[in-house]
């Protein structure tokens, strides 16, 4: 699988694991290995995400949430990639990316 970021998924994530650095290099290392632990897992069984039923979409989009962090990445199978649409921390307003749906077509 290819993975595809969409831009401001990549800026969530930059801005969240600035966050952590600041609180120390052990909690750094450990929203990194979160991450990319349910990327590797996500890679494998793309279908893991459970799928995020408030948007019907064909292929459905998913989620899957980064363990004790709270964030969820939200992402499609695209074909033979994976397209991440956002890095959502748990207490943002609901479907805040949701305009980033376009990106599936484009990429």
């Amino acid at each position: 699988m290819i993975w595809n970021v969409h831009p401001e998924a990549q800026t969530e994530l930059e801005e969240a694991t600035e966050y952590y650095a600041a609180l120390g290099s052990l909690q750094v290392a450990q929203f990194d290995a979160a991450r990319r632990r349910v990327l590797d897992l996500l890679e494998t069984w793309p279908e893991l995400g459970s799928p995020y039923l408030e948007i019907d979409n064909d292929p459905p989009i998913r989620r899957h949430s980064l363990g004790k962090f709270p964030y969820s990445v939200y992402y499609v199978e695209n074909g033979a990639e994976l397209v991440i649409l956002a890095y959502a921390h748990h207490s943002r307003k609901p479907e805040y990316w949701r305009e980033r749906m376009a990106y599936i077509a484009e990429s």
